[in-house]
């Protein structure tokens, strides 16, 4: 009766937890999103007192679009229909950081 009070619900908890300790491979575990390429740019100039540092990356979405992620501290995501596409504006944001300063 003492454990019907502590698990109302689910009288077969102490079972499903012992089972769920079993590792089990399903194939979505081994999927993961890792990104197709990234840039990492610094900008530092100690004669100013400038330490920067902005990452550029392509990623797949779920839906099948690819997403240019930029992080500089805050992070801004765009979506593109192709790989490509996010690969040009990528390397001209790439560019673009250059000739500000970031290598």
């Amino acid at each position: 009766m003492a454990w019907r009070s502590i698990c109302p619900m689910n009288r077969f908890a102490l079972i499903d937890s012992l089972i769920a300790l079993v590792p089990v491979r399903t194939s979505w575990q081994n999927f993961r999103m890792e990104p197709l390429s990234e840039i990492v740019l610094q900008c530092i100039d100690q004669r100013r007192n400038k330490a920067r540092f902005y990452i550029l990356s392509v990623q797949p979405t779920l839906f099948g679009e690819h997403a240019l992620v930029r992080q500089w501290g805050r992070c801004k995501i765009e979506l593109h229909a192709s790989r490509n596409d996010a690969f040009e504006a990528l390397s001209s944001l790439a560019a673009q950081k250059h000739r500000r300063g970031y290598r």
